[in-house]
């Protein structure tokens, strides 16, 4: 081994009630294309897979950027 440490890479990003997506599952490659009319929920996903990276990095939830706007009010667990 050459001393480096690679990060596991994400295979699909599952959104259960993030923006307007309820029960989306997007498989993701090293290139993976998001493309849709206005308003279908491109940008949301783009901010959902950001606020996974903060995440990861080690941030907490309040100050990784999550809003409440992104999750309905009846939206419960997984």
């Amino acid at each position: 081994m050459n001393g480096t440490c690679k990060r596991p890479a994400a295979v699909e990003l599952r959104l259960s009630a993030f923006g307007p997506h309820r029960g989306a599952v997007f498989p993701l490659s090293p290139l993976t294309v998001f493309a849709g009319e206005s308003g279908a929920g491109k940008s949301a996903v783009l901010r959902a897979l950001a606020l996974l990276g903060r995440l990861a990095d080690g941030a907490v939830l309040a100050e990784a950027g999550a809003s409440a706007a992104c999750t309905p009010l009846e939206a419960g667990p997984d």
